[in-house]
């Protein structure tokens, strides 16, 4: 199967999980999980959450990151990969002029 996320809506999504402006999502969800593209301009973010019931995993695809992962915070480059495991919490924010592109998946 292919996901062409360029052939789904993009949902413009404001103060995602609780953060700031708003975060482009386009998204494939089925009985199983979801596989996401998350675009995060500069200022944007998505606000701390904790999983408690899935864990996630964020591929940054481009851009740069400042990442709160269990209170510590990092920051996350293109190429890094990002677990949040279930139980622990993370929120993601980009305040870089270049926009922040993250392939996400998420078990349902």
């Amino acid at each position: 199967m292919i996901v062409d996320f360029d052939s789904l809506e993009e949902v413009h999504a404001a103060n995602f999980k609780g953060g700031e402006d708003i975060v482009r999502r386009t998204a494939y969800a089925d009985n199983a999980g979801k596989i996401i593209r998350l675009r995060l301009v500069q200022g944007s973010s998505i606000g701390y959450h904790v999983h408690e019931n899935d864990y996630e995993v964020m591929y940054i695809i481009s851009g740069r990151a400042h990442c709160i992962d269990d209170g510590v915070e990092r920051e996350l480059k293109a190429g890094d990969v990002h677990y949040c495991p279930k139980g622990h919490g993370h929120s993601v924010s980009n305040p870089y002029e270049e926009e922040l592109v993250i392939f996400a998946v998420l078990p349902e």
